[in-house]
Formats: C-alpha cells, structure tokens, sequence
C-alpha cells in the first residue's frame, strides 16, 4: 500500500486508495492509474509538491519523446550520387613531333 500511496495525489483517502486496490484485483499499476483519473477536492500544493509535479511531468515528456523516437525512427535520406567513370574522348588528331622525322634520318 505504502508504493501506492507514494505515487497517488496526497489528496486521496487511505480509504479509497484501498476500494480501488481492491476493484482492480490487487493490481498496483491499475490502481495507481485509477487513481490518477479520479477527481477529488483539489488542494493547493506546496512548494516542493509543484517542484515534484514538474519533475514528473518532466519526466513523462523525456519518456515519451523517447517512445516515439525509438518506435518511428527517422529515415535517413542519403542516396549516395551516381558516378560517372567514363573517361573524356579525345576530339583531336595526334601531334606529329620532330622525333619521328629524327629517327627516320637515324635509319636511313
């Protein structure tokens, strides 16, 4: 009852903590979560009570955020380029050089 009791709004009898345990067949995390759902004369909250309602509110957005991350994980968008290997064609005739005219005076 005490783990009950810790995670229910201080504004819950011990009495109805108890009716709703019994309700769900014993079963804390229903209850709790009966609990969470049921209205009752709101009071005003201490200081360190909002503190504490903030840090858990904290908290569920992180764990949220986290669940849908991890349930739809972004897709990565990166088509890697297409290469091009073909080698440039040569537009021009080949330059004739004095060596070939050197090597004919050698021979002949």
């Amino acid at each position: 009852m005490d783990e009950i009791k810790n995670q229910v709004p201080d504004n819950i009898s011990d009495d109805t903590i108890l009716d709703y345990y019994l309700k769900n067949n014993s079963n804390v995390v229903s209850t709790i979560m009966a609990l969470w759902d049921l209205k009752e004369d709101v009071k005003e909250l201490t200081s360190e009570q909002k503190k504490w309602k903030e840090i858990r509110e904290t908290c569920d957005l992180f764990d949220n955020e986290m669940y849908n991350t991890i349930r739809n994980p972004p897709k990565a968008d990166c088509d890697p380029p297409k290469a091009d290997c073909d080698p440039p064609k040569a537009d021009c005739d080949p330059i004739e050089t004095d060596d070939d005219n050197i090597e004919a005076d050698i021979k002949g």
